[in-house]
């Protein structure tokens, strides 16, 4: 009759010496697991107040609204703060150009952003045209926690050719044809709105 050997104090030295080995390897390369899962380079540090310059204001203005708005520098950040007047155009937008092949390989942007409770859009324009006029390509960022920091992903498939704010069939969007980049608000919706930007990032995601 056999019976169950209980395990020695040998035994478990020899489960140890393959555990631990294990879980070493683990804890090294998960940091790496994870920067590989998400390669960003920045784009834009706004936590510099000479980070305005390279941003300018384009609001409804250019066809007869009344919104206001534009960037300032406001608590080590850049904050694109107005007031959307929907008796008009109703948006307000502000730009900045990019690097040539500024995008290559990516396939997300991420911000690090402090929001109010509006909806902000995000735009590009390439060299894509429709009937004569540029295309913007936009998405929405994804909702967050109004005042508070946090980060928000939008990917290059998410975002739709338009003209004036409206849908049109165009080209899919080339970011290697990215001319420039514009934080958009367009919700609507009369009033103040704020909008605190500390990071922009271009990634692979």
């Amino acid at each position: 009759m056999t019976c169950c050997v209980p395990n020695t104090g040998k035994d478990r030295i020899v489960k140890n010496k393959f555990v631990w080995p294990v879980l070493l390897f683990l804890v090294i390369t998960l940091p790496d697991r994870q920067a590989e899962a998400s390669d960003c380079e920045v784009l834009f540090d706004l936590s510099e107040e000479p980070s305005l310059m390279a941003w300018q204001t384009v609001n409804d203005n250019v066809m007869g609204g009344r919104s206001i708005g534009g960037p300032a520098f406001v608590d080590g950040t850049l904050r694109f703060q107005g007031a959307i007047n929907t008796n008009g155009g109703g948006f307000s937008s502000i730009r900045a150009r990019l690097q040539p092949e500024a995008l290559t390989g990516r396939n997300a942007l991420k911000l690090e952003i402090r929001p109010d409770a509006r909806t902000y859009q995000v735009s590009f324009r390439t060299g894509s045209r429709y009937y004569g006029r540029p295309v913007a390509y936009r998405a929405d960022m994804r909702s967050l926690s109004p005042g508070e920091w946090s980060e928000t992903t939008v990917f290059f498939s998410e975002l739709k050719p338009t003209v004036f704010g409206r849908r049109v069939r165009a080209r899919e969007f080339d970011p290697l044809d990215a001319r420039d980049l514009s934080l958009f608000i367009a919700d609507g919706i009369d009033g103040e709105f704020s909008l605190s930007i500390r990071r922009i990032s271009a990634c692979t995601i």
